[in-house]
């Protein structure tokens, strides 16, 4: 709104407002008259006189109000002003030219040149009306009369009532009116102000809608009066609802709502639209959790013929099961977005479901499978493994190696994905920054084991603890009171060989000082049993070889030829003894040389070379005795 111009008004105006009295321009001898001032080109007090001729060439110029004191313009109600212009004699000044302004831009003008000549009675009258429909306040007119080479100038304030406007519903008739499905209706509204139609101003609405905003309705963003008079055309889009047109003012705060129910079109197919979660699978009561849902949300959508959605549809649900399985609710009503959900909650055992959804016309549809499985983990399940159980760590830092715990339900199904797992460990490191365990995927929980300290060196220095020996145990609840856990140990193994034990001792075979000795009288190979163990009577690592190299007139083979992956062995629930592998040794004299029962002795040796991932080397020597030919 715009202010008043009652900061333009002089105390003069104000008398003027009151009063209704003219500012008379006069040059009258001996002093201005009181409420009159002197036109120009007139003799003022101590002026030179003149003769009466000069005295009569004098204008006044009066005001005068079609609604007398306190004037008011408003829409419907226009404002008259009469200006009179004459001389000094009262006799009237015909063609005297006028000029009328005003100070504030409220009001308009007819003629809207705002100049008019006096009549023969020496009269002119212009007509203001208000200018807009936004503002009101107060404004000053200003008067200039010119005519003989003189002047004369009068002022008088004036008021622009405050604009009230409202608007009258012309059409539809009803409210709220009744639209078909995809149908449209003309929408007129009457634009008032302070009860009188506003013919010649017209007025800008801006137009909206809930259904308009939603892309269900066509409406036009704004539109003009004409005649006082605002016309537009509502088209439903698929509504099928209630909806109301407001109207606003463009420029004030004027609103007109119209109201209109919009009919459902005829639905005619009913979709699957979503199943959450995505994979279409929750699991049985009680194992719900961080990632794992007991609850399936099945998303219907009903179309129309034209393929877009109806809203305000009732459908129906139930459930295709063989187990027992419940909804949340039986039936619901389709949106704006003609999308309707059923929750399905599973039940104790594993199934699988499919939920059907009908309208009441018969239509229907079921969802893809939802499958209910899962349950929570059990102790029988509960299945721990090594990537290997022997490797090369305890000389080397970082070297790593993959745990993992397999966790199934009671109906040996693995458990949903998020199961959190808390693992530790004696010896080394396990797990990752982020935590010190896992969370399941598909049932399986992986963390890796990285070699470092603290290791354990001797026995004796930590009772009940193997050097060389990392234990780990892994633990997490079956609900929120039921503990499960397991352990698993693994071997760190030093790089070389720390003893080597002949396990098939007698004629022919024995060892002495780290070699082992054969004896042989054919020319056939010659068996030997060896456990090989590190420095801590504990596995070579996994992965390490076994080859006879360095031979002299002989030829062996190692059974197996590489350390393999060796869980500890437990007596009384420790591990104890020699842990090593144990490898079958053939050694054969060279076929050449050798002759059963020849004359001569002889000699060979070779080397038995064990060698881990990262190339470290240990030797064990191989002497052989044989019979040979005559030289």
């Amino acid at each position: 709104m715009k202010s008043t111009q009652a900061q333009h008004i002089t105390s003069g105006a104000a008398c003027a407002i009151a009063t209704a009295v003219a500012l008379l321009l006069s040059a009258c001898g001996g002093g201005s008259a009181p409420g009159t001032t002197p036109a120009i080109n007139s003799a003022g007090p101590g002026g030179t006189g003149g003769t009466p001729a000069t005295q009569a060439l004098v204008l006044k110029l009066a005001l005068g109000f079609s609604d007398g004191a306190g004037s008011t313009v408003a829409h419907g109600k226009p404002l008259t002003v009469t200006a009179t212009v004459t001389d000094k004699a009262g006799k009237p000044v015909a063609n005297a030219l006028l000029a009328f302004s005003t100070d504030a831009g409220l009001v308009s003008m007819t003629p809207a040149v705002g100049q008019i000549a006096t009549d023969a009675d020496g009269k002119a009258v212009v007509l203001f009306n208000p200018s807009g429909v936004s503002s009101g306040g107060a404004t000053l007119l200003t008067v200039m009369a010119q005519a003989n080479g003189l002047a004369a100038q009068a002022q008088a304030a004036f008021t622009v009532a405050q604009p009230n406007i409202t608007f009258t519903q012309v059409t539809p008739a009803a409210s709220p009116a009744q639209i078909k499905a995809y149908g449209s209706t003309l929408v007129s509204l009457d634009a008032y102000s302070n009860g009188v139609l506003l013919r010649d101003y017209p007025v800008t609405l801006r137009l909206s809608s809930a259904c308009a905003a939603l892309d269900r309705a066509v409406l036009p963003a704004n539109v003009t009066s004409l005649n006082g008079r605002a016309t537009f055309t509502y088209k439903d889009n698929g509504c099928a609802q209630s909806d109301t047109i407001t109207a606003t003012l463009e420029d004030g705060n004027a609103t007109a709502n119209v109201n209109l129910v919009a009919a459902s079109p005829d639905a005619t197919s009913i979709e699957l639209a979503s199943i959450v979660p995505t994979d279409s699978s929750i699991v049985i009561q009680g194992a719900g959790g961080s990632g794992r849902s007991e609850t399936a949300v099945i998303r219907f959508k009903v179309l129309d013929k034209s393929g877009l959605p109806v809203a305000n549809q009732t459908v129906s649900f139930a459930t295709i099961s063989t187990k027992a399985v419940r909804l949340s609710q039986t039936s619901g009503t389709t949106d704006v977005n003609g999308e309707v959900v059923a929750s399905l909650i599973s039940g104790t055992e594993p199934t699988s479901v499919r939920v059907s959804a009908t309208l009441a016309n018969g239509l229907s549809t079921v969802s893809d499978t939802i499958t209910v499985t899962t349950g929570l983990p059990v102790q029988a399940a509960f299945s721990l493994s090594a990537e290997t159980f022997n490797f090369e760590g305890y000389d080397y830092d970082d070297s790593e190696i993959e745990m993992k715990l397999l966790l199934a339900d009671q109906f040996s199904n693995p458990v949903a994905d998020g199961v959190p797992v808390v693992v530790q460990t004696d010896s080394a490191a396990i797990g990752s920054s982020a935590r010190g365990g896992c969370t399941t995927v598909n049932g399986r929980c992986v963390v890796q084991l990285r070699s470092q300290n603290p290791r354990f060196d001797t026995d004796a220095s930590a009772p009940q603890k193997r050097a060389g020996l990392a234990t780990m145990t892994f633990t997490t609840l079956a609900g929120s009171t039921t503990p499960l856990s397991g352990k698993i140990a693994v071997f760190l193994s030093t790089s070389h060989v720390g003893s080597v034990t002949l396990l098939n001792p007698g004629a022919g075979v024995s060892m002495a000082g780290g070699t082992l000795n054969l004896t042989t009288t054919s020319c056939g190979a010659v068996g030997a049993t060896l456990q090989i163990s590190d420095g801590h009577r504990n596995p070579m690592p996994s992965g390490s070889s076994l080859a006879i190299s360095s031979a002299s007139k002989l030829s062996g083979t190692a059974y197996p030829d590489t350390v393999l992956s060796q869980p500890p062995r437990y007596t009384a629930g420790f591990v104890t003894g020699d842990q090593g592998s144990i490898h079958s040794l053939a050694i054969m004299p060279d076929t050449s040389d050798c002759e059963e029962g020849g004359p001569v002795t002889a000699h060979a040796s070779a080397l038995l070379v064990v060698q881990t991932p990262r190339g470290n080397t240990s030797q064990i020597p191989v002497n052989l005795t044989y019979k040979a030919k005559a030289p």
